[in-house]
């Protein structure tokens, strides 16, 4: 780097970083971890008795599937993250995770 350095004025090459960005460092970490959270909750996968989020009352199974796992007046059948779980239609509560796409 010795050689470069009449590229950058000398305040560039020789300063540590003021003060802000010290200030400013820990919260752009607390703002990659709150993010990386948030995404392994996205994958983390449904329990029986939990609600579905609204608006997820859209037929989604996979074509392959659709043969077995069809929507009931007593039981839809949802897909999300290789998972295929059975909801109830009145509450839209998980009664029963019924296939794993992932074996």
């Amino acid at each position: 780097m010795a050689k470069f350095k009449h590229f950058f004025p000398r305040q560039v090459v020789e300063a540590g970083g003021n003060r802000w960005d010290w200030a400013l460092l820990p919260l752009v970490f607390a703002t990659l971890v709150l993010l990386g959270y948030g995404a392994s909750q996205m994958a983390r996968p449904y329990q029986v008795g939990q609600a579905l989020p609204v608006g997820y009352d859209v037929y989604n199974v996979p074509y392959s599937y659709r043969a077995t796992y069809y929507d009931t007046p007593n039981a839809w059948y949802r897909y999300n993250n290789g998972y295929i779980y059975q909801v109830d239609p009145a509450t839209q509560l998980v009664t029963a995770i019924v296939a794993s796409l992932l074996t």
